[in-house]
């Protein structure tokens, strides 16, 4: 017979046997015993459906869904660049300002700036279609549905555990290979300003927009359908796609970028929740940009 609800409202703290954590129990539903975060997860707590579909991997959207959200991101963020450095150079002109010309347009620092902040335009897009695919214009908790919050036992020590072997990962690569000349170290090499844009974006926008699309949407929508495993080679292998353009000749540096995409995919599948692929995405990107800032315009910067 179940305990009724609340019977461990007032309970002292003790080990969840589902999770770990050390909380009071939930006292309510089929497990009383279990936190109510577990409860919450597992689908057990009134008015969760979309925790519950979530934990189980089992999302209110389509693969087809998916990879059109993930055009239609790309193809945002390739059109608010466009538009930002048409808009400057429009204005720029109106101004009266010398303007580059052909191929000198990116080498111009301004136009530079403008089309790596227009970055986080592109991101908000990609939030906003994410919102649509997943809630289905409100019907549904976007955070329940992607999966938000610390589940199944994983918490910030194994975040910080799995940075540390990514960037290990990145460290040797940069101690066995010679950093090569590429377009985006091109672009990084135009100014400091340039460097400050890239950093905002990299540690403000992308880590959110990032994880919503790949880790939130397309993860759980490839795993229902082929497995884990499966969905964790797919995403990777679309995370390292669309930044393939931008390590051109630098197929060296795709190695540390794919073992971080299989880590924040790998943590997805785990936890079935993407905050911690959010905090080790930013946690990355944050340190690749310190170092940025720290070298001196002219130095060879490192490629976040």
């Amino acid at each position: 017979m179940n305990e009724p609800a609340g019977l461990h409202a007032n309970a002292a703290p003790v080990q969840c046997p589902s999770c770990g954590h050390i909380a009071a129990p939930s006292g309510f539903g089929p497990e009383p015993d279990l936190c109510r975060e577990c409860q919450t997860m597992f689908g057990m707590a009134a008015g969760n459906a979309a925790a519950a579909k979530a934990a189980r991997e089992d999302p209110g959207w389509t693969i087809p869904e998916s990879i059109l959200l993930w055009l239609a991101s790309y193809f945002a963020m390739i059109s608010t660049a466009v538009a930002s450095i048409v808009g400057y150079l429009f204005v720029a002109g109106w101004l009266g300002e010398s303007l580059p010309v052909d191929e000198d347009v990116m080498h111009h620092p301004p136009a530079l700036v403008a089309g790596v902040l227009s970055s986080a335009v592109g991101h908000a897009i990609t939030l906003a279609l994410a919102w649509v695919v997943v809630t289905g214009f409100g019907r549904e908790s976007f955070l329940d549905s992607i999966g938000w919050g610390w589940r199944n036992g994983i918490r910030m020590r194994h975040v910080m555990a799995t940075f540390a072997a990514v960037y290990g990962v990145t460290i040797l690569v940069g101690m066995l290979v010679q950093e090569p000349d590429t377009p985006f170290k091109q672009m990084l090499d135009t100014s400091y300003g340039v460097r400050v844009a890239v950093g905002l974006v990299a540690v403000l926008t992308a880590p959110l927009a990032e994880e919503v699309l790949y880790r939130g949407v397309l993860y759980p929508a490839v795993a229902k359908r082929f497995g884990a495993v499966a969905a964790v080679v797919a995403v990777s292998a679309l995370f390292l796609l669309v930044h393939a353009e931008q390590y051109a000749s630098a197929p060296a540096i795709m190695l540390p970028l794919g073992v971080l995409s299989v880590a924040l995919t790998t943590l997805r599948a785990v936890s079935g929740s993407i905050m911690p692929s959010v905090i080790l995405h930013v946690l990355f990107n944050g340190v690749q940009v310190v170092l940025l800032l720290l070298v001196p315009e002219g130095a060879a910067p490192p490629q976040p």
